[in-house]
């Protein structure tokens, strides 16, 4: 009997024990559970958390590793063609620039087209009072010259030379007057051979597109002409030189806000600042030689022309608020010179009744202007 109670207390025993070591590790499952449960949602918490001091740290010290150069020497590119597809009277258009905004430094154009428009008939009378009145005012210009320049259609060739075998020659011809009316100008300092040369995508250019490497020619015939700098522009904003022929400086262009044709969309481009000090640091290992900003992005960039936009669409990818954070951007990439683009649509907004562009630009063109 004795014997018989033992027993049952011992298997008593056991059960608790079984059913406590269950308990046990029910709760530790459970436990365990929680935390691997939690750890997930730790780890992005702790991500985000990461990537905020991150981006903090960045903006705090983003003026020590990319100090903003100090007085830029702020100029524009100036189209006749382009201003008149506005509308705008050019040369009011182009004073304008002059006096009000007070702009010293330009980036013209010499059209084939139009500094040829028959052959052997040279007009260069446009050409002639744009830097005339430049030179007034003891400002500069970085001259066009070339078969690719800026605008629509990239290839300026006239009429007459797209339906002629010879047109090479003939291209060479007009550079040499160019060269030859105004290198003894103290206005033009400088030459821009050709308009992003090398960027195959853009503009009517293929029946120009014959193997031969066009800027060589042309390069060696302003080598033997002039004594003035020759620059030539790059195709993108990430590529690096490569080939023949090399100029004096190369010019880059920085744009933000786009529209691209692949999705439908409008995107804004991810280069930040240091990526273009990078660049042009990488570009002086490789070519030895110095960058400027040739197209500094400020005008709007749509599906069409600008000016067969409504403004509202034009807003999208420029507009008044945008444009002191491209000049500050501009300042943080660390180019000393930059040619601003949108010229003929600041003056277009202004005469259409909206001045916050025009006066936008003019606010951070003068205020540099007035520390040089």
């Amino acid at each position: 009997m004795k014997l018989s109670r033992l027993r049952a207390r011992r298997d008593l025993c056991e059960n608790d024990t079984i059913i406590a070591v269950k308990q046990t590790a029910k709760k530790s499952r459970k436990s365990s559970a929680r935390k691997s449960g939690d750890f997930p949602l730790r780890k992005t918490l702790y991500a985000m958390v990461a990537v905020f001091l991150a981006i903090l740290a960045f903006n705090l010290l983003r003026p020590v590793f990319f100090p903003p150069v100090q007085n830029v020497q702020w100029g524009v590119s100036f189209s006749t063609k382009y201003a008149r597809e506005f509308g705008n009277d050019w040369r009011a258009n182009f004073t304008a620039l002059l006096d009000d905004m007070g702009i010293k430094n330009y980036r013209l154009m010499s059209y084939w087209d139009e500094i040829e428009p028959a052959k052997n008939q040279y007009d260069f009378a446009d050409l002639d009072w744009q830097i005339d009145q430049i030179g007034k005012r003891g400002g500069t210009v970085s001259l066009a010259v070339g078969l690719r320049q800026p605008r629509w259609p990239e290839c300026h060739a006239p009429d007459w030379a797209r339906v002629d075998d010879g047109w090479q020659n003939d291209l060479y011809k007009y550079v040499e007057k160019v060269i030859d009316r105004y290198e003894n100008n103290p206005a033009v300092t400088s030459w821009q051979l050709e308009n992003e040369y090398k960027n195959g995508a853009f503009g009517l250019c293929q029946q120009f597109n014959n193997g031969t490497n066009r800027a060589a020619d042309e390069m060696k015939i302003i080598r033997e002409r002039s004594s003035k700098p020759v620059y030539m522009s790059l195709s993108d904003q990430v590529g690096l030189p490569i080939g023949e022929p090399t100029p004096d400086a190369y010019g880059v262009s920085i744009y933000g806000r786009f529209y691209w044709d692949i999705s439908g969309t409008y995107l804004s481009y991810p280069n930040a600042e240091w990526w273009h000090r990078l660049r042009g640091g990488l570009i002086k290992i490789v070519k030895d030689r110095p960058t400027f900003v040739h197209e500094m992005q400020m005008e709007p960039w749509a599906k069409t022309a600008t000016f067969m936009i409504s403004t509202a669409e034009q807003d999208k990818t420029m507009r008044a608020t945008m444009i002191p954070e491209r000049f500050d951007y501009a300042r943080r990439i660390g180019s000393q010179n930059v040619y601003l683009w949108g010229g003929e649509w600041w003056y277009w907004r202004l005469q259409n009744g909206d001045p916050t562009v025009w006066d936008a630009v003019k606010a951070d063109v003068q205020s540099d202007a007035k520390s040089n």
